[in-house]
């Protein structure tokens, strides 16, 4: 089984279509939801209760104060029962007919999975020009401390003990960061169309890009600080 972390501020108009779509595709017994909402003040939460009690056993809610996304996916991550936990955005851009063969790659030995719009099969829609070359350049100078084709993804899963002690709760990208710091012996990535959002408003903005890029430049000293005490120890 695995449980689906679902961060949500804001998602009103989104969340039950959303939740909806999933169980649309997927069994209730292979797939649980653990919706973790940061008070939001458009009423999500009370929207995700509400969505609890008609889907009462597998759908659940963790309610926090605004605490931000990366520490919203690992509470979320310690939270769940399962072996098996992954997220998914809220906002239709993660495609829930992905899920089965997320599935399949654990039963084949896959101790982390990525979804990826940067491998053969994978790709965007609807973007605009200007968004898909921001996001190639992020991708691209991610690559200096990672080989994934797309370690920016926000819809990705993993086994519970691939997570790092020392992942950083403030980390904007928590993918990019269990990648880097992970301790996983085979990740595997699946492709998917990344479509732009139906409903409601993006979040990303010059403010975030800031943010990865000190998110960044911190996993670059920690390889560098990595590769220093492997060679002090040889």
């Amino acid at each position: 089984m695995i449980t689906i972390i679902i961060p949500t501020y804001n998602e009103r108009e989104n969340l039950k279509p959303f939740i909806d779509k999933i169980y649309s595709v997927v069994d209730k017994k292979q797939f649980h939801v653990l919706i973790v909402d940061d008070n939001s003040p458009d009423g999500t939460g009370k929207i995700a209760d509400a969505i609890s009690r008609q889907r009462s056993g597998y759908v659940k809610v963790l309610h926090r104060t605004k605490k931000g996304v990366g520490t919203a996916i690992l509470d979320g991550f310690n939270a769940a029962k399962t072996e098996i936990v992954g997220v998914m955005d809220a906002d239709f851009s993660h495609p829930p007919e992905v899920l089965s063969r997320v599935l399949d790659r654990f039963k084949n030995g896959a101790d982390f999975v990525v979804c990826s719009r940067y491998v053969k099969g994978g790709g965007t829609s609807g973007w605009s020009l200007k968004r898909k070359a921001t996001s190639r350049f992020a991708t691209i100078l991610a690559r200096t401390v990672t080989d994934v084709k797309d370690p920016m993804s926000g819809f990705f899963f993993l086994k519970k003990s691939v997570i790092p002690e020392d992942a950083d709760t403030t980390s904007c990208k928590m993918c990019l960061e269990i990648i880097v710091k992970g301790r996983y012996k085979k990740l595997v990535e699946v492709p998917f169309i990344f479509p732009d959002r139906t409903m409601g408003k993006s979040k990303m903005g010059m403010k975030m890009y800031r943010k990865y890029l000190k998110h960044l430049q911190s996993l670059m000293k920690y390889k560098i600080k990595k590769k220093i005490w492997k060679y002090k120890l040889m």
